[in-house]
Protein backbone atom coordinates (compact mmCIF):
# COMPACT_ATOMS: atom_id res chain seq x y z
CA UNK A 1 0.00 0.00 0.00
CA UNK A 2 2.91 2.07 0.81
CA UNK A 3 4.25 1.91 -2.85
CA UNK A 4 1.16 3.54 -4.36
CA UNK A 5 1.88 6.42 -2.54
CA UNK A 6 4.08 8.63 -5.32
CA UNK A 7 7.29 10.36 -4.88
CA UNK A 8 7.53 13.94 -3.85
CA UNK A 9 10.48 14.25 -6.01
CA UNK A 10 9.34 12.14 -8.87
CA UNK A 11 12.08 9.47 -9.10
CA UNK A 12 11.32 6.38 -11.01
CA UNK A 13 10.48 3.57 -8.71
CA UNK A 14 11.60 6.10 -5.64
CA UNK A 15 7.90 4.96 -3.77
CA UNK A 16 8.86 1.22 -4.18
CA UNK A 17 12.14 2.41 -2.07
CA UNK A 18 10.82 4.03 0.24
CA UNK A 19 8.14 1.60 1.25
CA UNK A 20 10.89 -0.52 1.64
CA UNK A 21 12.66 1.06 4.09
CA UNK A 22 9.64 1.40 5.74
CA UNK A 23 8.65 -2.05 5.66
CA UNK A 24 12.25 -3.27 6.68
CA UNK A 25 11.96 -1.41 9.93
CA UNK A 26 8.00 -2.35 10.41
CA UNK A 27 9.53 -6.42 9.71
CA UNK A 28 12.12 -5.69 12.26
CA UNK A 29 10.32 -4.31 14.83
CA UNK A 30 7.75 -7.21 14.45
CA UNK A 31 10.25 -9.47 15.13
CA UNK A 32 11.79 -7.89 17.90
CA UNK A 33 8.17 -8.12 19.44
CA UNK A 34 7.46 -11.79 18.80
CA UNK A 35 10.97 -12.38 20.69
CA UNK A 36 10.07 -10.21 23.58
CA UNK A 37 6.49 -12.07 24.39
CA UNK A 38 8.80 -15.42 23.87
CA UNK A 39 11.32 -14.26 26.64
CA UNK A 40 8.40 -12.83 28.56
CA UNK A 41 6.73 -16.24 28.55
CA UNK A 42 10.09 -18.03 29.68
CA UNK A 43 10.90 -15.90 32.25
CA UNK A 44 7.09 -16.69 33.72
CA UNK A 45 7.77 -19.84 33.73
CA UNK A 46 11.02 -19.76 35.15
CA UNK A 47 9.83 -17.71 37.78
CA UNK A 48 6.48 -20.26 38.48
CA UNK A 49 9.02 -23.07 38.50
CA UNK A 50 11.92 -21.63 40.90
CA UNK A 51 9.22 -20.32 43.40
CA UNK A 52 6.07 -23.04 43.27
CA UNK A 53 6.67 -23.53 47.01
CA UNK A 54 6.22 -19.81 48.17
CA UNK A 55 3.72 -19.07 45.64
CA UNK A 56 1.62 -22.13 47.05
CA UNK A 57 1.71 -21.19 50.50
CA UNK A 58 0.91 -17.45 49.96
CA UNK A 59 -2.12 -18.49 47.83
CA UNK A 60 -3.42 -21.25 50.47
CA UNK A 61 -3.59 -18.15 52.98
CA UNK A 62 -5.07 -15.63 50.91
CA UNK A 63 -8.18 -17.98 50.43
CA UNK A 64 -11.01 -16.92 51.69
CA UNK A 65 -12.62 -19.47 54.75
CA UNK A 66 -15.71 -21.01 53.32
CA UNK A 67 -19.13 -19.70 54.81
CA UNK A 68 -21.66 -22.03 55.19
CA UNK A 69 -24.20 -21.65 52.71
CA UNK A 70 -28.00 -20.95 53.12
CA UNK A 71 -30.27 -22.89 52.12
CA UNK A 72 -34.22 -22.22 52.38
CA UNK A 73 -35.26 -25.62 53.24
CA UNK A 74 -33.12 -25.02 56.87
CA UNK A 75 -35.53 -22.31 57.46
Amino acid sequence: VLATVPDPEGRMGGSKIRAFKVARKMQRAADELRDAAKLAAATYAAFQAEYEGELNAHRHKARQPQRPRMTWGQQ
